[in-house]
């Protein structure tokens, strides 16, 4: 298709005859040596060239260092001085002497470095019956130390400038000034406050600086004409200038406000024709900059000769590749006619395409196109903009993949709109056309009418949306009937096994059992629903601890007894010799799938006997594959109802719902344990004869000696008696439950019927050993107690007090919602006693039982 794009149009033929030409031999031959001879060229010039270049970075760089180290001196100096001015105003309050000493410590100092400093006291703390004293020496013309008065008049009042009140603001620590103008001369004034470390200063020593030291130092650095150097502040003013005489008399007639150099910014320093300098700059300690600016035609003086002589050899190189080339192309005619030849059958072969077909130059004018791209796009002239034929609203996204078509010559493609009929859709595929030697000669495109796949795209990402508003219409549903079931359930199981707790007459005993009973079937019916729920969620997780196997199936059939003897049925067991001891894996959801099928095959089975029975498949190094039967002799299966036995919410038939209840999610949530365990599980049966359910399981066999080291023998541990617990809950009957729970188990408590409550009462009592909070709450839910509880803990530095999430919220992440807010564990309503004591056992204070008077 990329020959066809590339020798198509006659507006193109000069290009195609040209990439033509350059397949043969001599044009090869030509290149190829003019290219050799470019590279050799350059390789030998490059040496010089990056030596000169090196040399110029080099040159700026040691000017620009030469004038920070210049500084880095004249402020070492200043330093030094201000810790000697600052020893001798701490120690010395006598005038005469301090005077003496300045002057001392000045001539000591280059008049290049430094050009005053001084001893400033605060008012009110004047050694003398001045009621300002301050004596400052500097170098005048001649470079002569003297001493001034006239700054120690009130008509100067030294504590009223700004540079007094900033290094006084110091209190001790060293202050600089930036530039400033004051009495004729720009000044940069370090200094401190002393004494040091006094947090109410008596006064001030300073060192100062003036800018036409620093433009001696710019001027003797640079060199006229050619090389400029100066310095400018962090706001873009100068600071020095070697013709700073000259750019302040400039700026005074263009600016009247102009008093000193300060004023001038660097923008007017800088050279009218910048394509001829070089810019350099570096920061210094203090935040100015160093600036070098060097004349290109002065410092490239080699770099540019260099280039010259560069320029001209490549230059004839190329004409005399370029005329032997022209020769060439002059005397190969022939191929135009060869090239006609062949457009009449290629032409004919991409007028049956049944899809546009187009060729464009890089300036996105289709050049020529196939009758099906002219009839969708209604183009009637060519060339023509290939942009015109897209949707207003489309072009935007259009010029995107033109532009990364044409930079990453890559094969790319867009669905848009055609701008004829806005209702029409079309797939737009674009590709750069390249010759034998991967140039690109222009943009081949196909255009395919895709509005009937977009409309039924369409009609099927509705019915997606339409399924998941379903399904978390599903998910929400459940989570709100979890809680609203659960919160009147813990009730109801709570105070059932309260009331079994106390003394009953036979037939109350068993009225209450009944109630248990009941209540305990509804709660196996919930969460079976909420164990569906995450099963197709994908978020049950499966655990891996050790687990002793005879264990686990001891406690199944202890639990499963009882119903058994109920219903006069036998309940045996069959184990292999060779069953190891120990394994690992998840005994929790191993036990719910026994206790599943086991308690459908006692409900399904009238008479005879249940049957379970473990056989060890295989045993290698690591792992053994088990395989639990569960054999019954009820009512069985036809082979219609097995195909559909472990589907959701499926029993054998509306009777057997009728006569044995069950919701029909216990094979369903037993099949996914199995599976994601890593396992398989399938039933046989014949009806009126007993079923057999069996599933094979892949284990990891336990090492004892590697885990041995892991136990360890632990104390015993109850619960600590008389601590304290905040119950946060604002349902009555659940206050109910967990008050005389609480009561049973020894324990205080109060109780708040919001989260707003219960800040307020943990706020004003460090008496709290645990609460127990309740999420779901009017005025403040308890996720935002616990959340603002824990930030007051860590404020306030506080004591961490455990709080265990009390809510009927049983579904899928709602356990990690309420660790998110801070709680630190979970129990899902209904509670029941024993596991509200093992909680507690764990989070409340511990005390060791009392070994001594178990043994008496």
């Amino acid at each position: 298709m990329g020959i066809i794009f590339n020798q198509i149009s006659p507006l193109m033929m000069p290009t195609m005859i040209r990439n033509r030409l350059l397949r043969s031999t001599t044009g090869l031959v030509v290149i190829a040596i003019c290219i050799v001879a470019s590279i050799t060229l350059i390789l030998a010039y490059r040496p010089q060239i990056e030596r000169q270049t090196q040399l110029i970075g080099q040159h700026q760089q040691q000017q620009s260092h030469l004038v920070i180290e210049k500084l880095n001196d004249t402020f070492d100096t200043i330093h030094q001085q201000i810790l000697n001015l600052t020893i001798l105003a701490s120690q010395q309050h006598d005038p005469q002497t301090i005077e003496n000493t300045l002057k001392s410590l000045l001539q000591a100092s280059s008049p290049n470095d430094i050009y005053g400093m001084g001893v400033w006291f605060e008012r009110g703390h004047s050694p003398t019956t001045r009621p300002l004293y301050g004596p400052y020496v500097h170098f005048d013309s001649q470079k002569k130390v003297i001493l001034t008065d006239e700054w120690m008049t009130e008509s100067y009042n030294f504590p009223k400038q700004s540079w007094f009140k900033f290094i006084m603001a110091g209190k001790g620590e060293q202050r600089c000034t930036e530039p400033f103008w004051d009495a004729g001369l720009v000044y940069v004034s370090c200094g401190r406050a002393f004494p040091i470390g006094a947090k109410h200063p008596i006064g001030i020593v300073n060192v100062d600086l003036v800018l036409p030291q620093l433009e001696a130092l710019v001027t003797k650095v640079g060199t006229p004409n050619q090389e400029i150097v100066f310095i400018s502040n962090q706001q873009g003013k100068l600071i020095a200038h070697p013709n700073a005489a000259k750019l302040l008399a400039e700026a005074q007639k263009k600016h009247l406000t102009a008093k000193s150099i300060l004023d001038i910014p660097v923008s007017m320093v800088q050279p009218v024709t910048a394509s001829q300098w070089l810019s350099f700059e570096k920061s210094t300690v203090m935040g100015w900059k160093v600036h070098v600016l060097s004349r290109k035609t002065w410092i490239e003086h080699e770099i540019n000769a260099l280039n010259q002589q560069l320029y001209i050899w490549l230059m004839l190189i190329w004409l005399i590749g370029t005329v032997l080339d022209a020769i060439w192309m002059y005397s190969t005619r022939r191929i135009r006619s060869e090239l006609n030849s062949s457009l009449t059958w290629r032409n004919a072969f991409s007028d049956v395409i049944p899809t546009g077909v187009f060729a464009a130059n890089f300036n996105g004018e289709v050049t020529w196109a196939n009758p099906v791209f002219l009839q969708l796009t209604r183009q009637l002239v060519l060339p023509c903009p290939l942009i015109n034929a897209i949707h207003l609203d489309d072009k935007p996204k259009f010029r995107l993949l033109w532009h990364r078509v044409c930079n990453e010559r890559k094969a790319m493609s867009g669905e848009f709109r055609l701008s004829s009929s806005p209702r029409k859709w079309v797939m737009l595929r674009l590709v750069v056309a390249l010759n034998d030697e991967q140039e690109a000669t222009a943009i081949a495109g196909i255009l395919d009418d895709i509005t009937e796949r977009r409309r039924n795209e369409e009609e099927l990402r509705h019915a997606k949306d339409q399924a998941e508003d379903a399904n978390r219409t599903k998910g929400e549903f459940l989570a709100m009937m979890s809680h609203e079931i659960r919160t009147p359930m813990n009730g109801v199981i709570g105070m059932s096994s309260l009331l079994l707790d106390t003394r009953l007459s036979n037939e109350q005993h068993e009225f209450a059992e009944t109630i248990q009973s009941s209540a305990n079937i509804l709660l196996k019916i919930i969460n079976d629903i909420l164990d569906l729920s995450r099963i197709e969620a994908g978020k049950l997780p499966i655990e891996h601890y050790p687990f002793r196997t005879e264990a686990i199936i001891k406690e199944v059939m202890n639990l499963l007894s009882p119903l058994a003897e109920q219903k006069h049925i036998q309940l045996l067991t069959e184990l292999p010799d060779n069953l190891p001891h120990t394994l690992m894996g998840d005994a929790d959801r191993l036990k719910q799938v026994l206790l599943n099928l086991l308690n459908n095959a006692i409900k399904f089975t009238e008479a005879g006997d249940v049957t379970l029975s473990v056989t060890v498949n295989n045993i290698h190094h690591h792992t053994a594959t088990l395989t639990f039967n569960i054999i019954d002799t009820g009512i069985g299966l036809s082979p219609e109802q097995l195909q559909k036995i472990f589907n959701p919410f499926t029993q054998a038939d509306s009777s057997t719902t009728r006569r044995y209840g069950g919701t029909g999610l216990g094979l369903t949530i037993c099949r996914h344990l199995i599976e994601l365990m890593g396992g398989e599980i399938h039933c046989e049966s014949t009806p009126n004869q007993g079923s057999r359910f069996w599933f094979r399981l892949p284990l990891t066999l336990f090492n004892a000696e590697t885990d041995a080291t892991k136990n360890a023998v632990s104390a015993s541990f109850a619960i600590q008696k008389n601590a304290t617990v905040l119950i946060v809950e604002d349902n009555p009957v659940n206050q109910q439950v967990v008050m005389h729970m609480l009561k049973k188990l020894g324990l205080n408590y109060k109780i708040a019927v919001n989260g707003r409550e219960a800040l307020a009462q943990l706020s004003t009592s460090s008496d709290w050993d645990l609460v127990l909070m309740d999420c779901q709450m009017p005025i403040m839910d308890g996720f935002e107690a616990t959340k603002r509880w824990r930030e007051q803990e860590l404020l306030l530095g506080q004591k961490r007090i455990p709080i265990i999430a009390l809510t009927a919220n049983a579904m899928q992440g709602d356990e990690e919602r309420c660790v998110t807010a801070g709680m630190d564990a979970h129990l899902a309503k209904p509670i029941h006693l024993a596991l509200l004591t093992e909680v507690l056992a764990k989070w409340l204070p511990h005390q060791p039982h009392d070994n001594s008077n178990e043994n008496k």
